[in-house]
């Protein structure tokens, strides 16, 4: 394993995917489904719309990327969401993907792009709409879903009460700035 990056000291870069632009040839991520979906449907669905997507670079090598969309929290999606008695359904952004490049998970740089989410993103998203969740189906993994709930969000098993999805949400509300 590489040592963890200082950002501090490192050149580093982040980009928000146009339609315009190529993606880089050469990202793999350790996680075959992230690598596929990068290299055959992340620009179709930035051209389309469905997504805006970002990613890093370290010193000029593409380190990772996250993808962004808008989607809604169902009141009675859970026993969980029901005791917090929200009404209607509410608004959330959905981290739907984001993936660091092969060989270089726990160099920080999955923090970094949650970061970005939550110090560039998000205050310009909720000045511009409301928006109470932040929130990500995380793969079945419990060191990955330690890393999420480290960074404060919480863990929701079998979230849609119908289907086997787990889901992870982080309450601007709660957690503000």
């Amino acid at each position: 394993m590489s040592a963890k990056i200082n950002f501090d000291t490192a050149n580093v870069e982040y980009f928000q995917i146009e339609e315009s632009d190529l993606l880089d040839d050469d990202f793999e991520s350790d996680i075959d489904e992230f690598t596929q979906y990068y290299h055959m449907e992340c620009l179709s669905d930035v051209r389309e719309r469905i997504v805006h997507a970002y990613f890093i670079k370290v010193d000029g090598v593409n380190m990772g990327y996250v993808t962004l969309a808008m989607a809604h929290i169902r009141n009675n999606a859970t026993e969980a969401i029901k005791s917090k008695e929200i009404n209607g359904n509410v608004p959330a952004l959905l981290i739907s993907h984001i993936a660091v490049r092969k060989n270089n998970q726990r160099r920080g740089i999955g923090r970094a792009l949650l970061d970005l989410v939550f110090v560039h993103l998000v205050p310009e998203l909720t000045n511009r709409a409301g928006c109470r969740y932040v929130m990500l189906n995380p793969r079945d993994d419990q060191e990955v879903r330690d890393f999420y709930t480290n960074y404060g969000f919480e863990y929701y098993p079998n979230f849609v009460d119908d289907k086997e999805s787990d889901a992870c949400l982080y309450d601007l509300k709660i957690n503000r700035n």
